[in-house]
């Protein structure tokens, strides 16, 4: 009879600390995160941020390395909130649609901030001012309609096709880089751009005779500040790296990209 008390009690003690550790077990795992970095929408860790593919901007440079002053800046941003970011060389039109459509977190792709805009995405706090110019020979047709290239999805097609359709032919192309190539060639008279990206232009072809014609442009969301865009949705995102930008213009970094870029302030 003794032995039996004394196994039961042996028994007793066993069973309690196999509870006892179970129970360690499960709230540890219960308490530890699966993953500290939450994916994105499309399923990513890393942020997927795309940049306009135009002169001063984003641009492959001769070492065949990418480039340029939105670029830099996306990277310094990635920096900031401290995140991987896969940065994407894009067209105007596909960086905005896929801001829209949620494929990009955010885009750094010289957009103007328009209240037509703002109904189908959401933008930072600005990072750039920016304002229209045409870019031509000065010699112009006398006896037909220009024709004017511009970007698809650009605020400036959509000035030409609405306001000033029935003077001009406006000629859209699917980027910046096709539209030069078609003045280059003679098949538009003049290209509508902001005064940075022509700037560029200019100094990589001083062979050409090319000049700004006119007065630069602002009224009719043809110039007027600049923002990161991003999807509705990312709301807390947007306020990170709102903080980020402040960052970057009270720590210098900011002043040295655009010294490195510009020779005037585009702040």
């Amino acid at each position: 009879m003794l032995l039996f008390w004394i196994a039961l009690c042996r028994f007793s003690s066993y069973l309690a600390f196999g509870i006892l550790f179970v129970t360690t077990v499960i709230l540890c795992f219960a308490s530890t995160p699966v993953n500290a970095d939450q994916p994105n929408s499309n399923g990513s860790l890393s942020l997927q941020v795309g940049v306009i593919d135009a002169p001063f901007m984003g641009y492959i440079d001769d070492k065949g390395l990418m480039t340029g002053f939105e670029v830099e800046l996306a990277q310094a941003i990635c920096n900031g909130l401290q995140r991987q970011c896969v940065i994407k060389l894009q067209p105007f039109h596909i960086n905005l649609q896929q801001v829209q459509t949620a494929e990009l977190d955010f885009a750094l792709s010289s957009f103007l901030i328009t209240e037509q805009r703002k109904q189908k995405s959401l933008f930072s706090e600005r990072y750039m001012r920016s304002h229209s110019s045409y870019l031509g020979n000065v010699s112009q047709p006398q006896y037909r309609a220009l024709r004017i290239g511009v970007v698809k999805g650009s605020t400036q097609e959509r000035y030409l096709l609405q306001k000033i359709r029935n003077a001009v032919e406006t000629v859209s192309f699917i980027d910046i880089q096709s539209t030069y190539k078609a003045l280059m060639a003679g098949e538009v008279d003049q290209v509508l751009f902001p005064a940075i990206i022509q700037l560029k232009f200019l100094a990589e072809h001083p062979e050409l005779e090319l000049e700004l014609l006119g007065e630069p442009l602002s009224d009719h969301n043809l110039g007027g500040e600049v923002g990161v865009g991003l999807p509705f949705g990312h709301e807390v995102l947007r306020d990170e790296i709102n903080q980020v930008l402040r960052t970057l213009l009270t720590d210098g970094t900011y002043n040295k990209l655009n010294k490195k870029y510009f020779p005037f302030n585009v702040y």
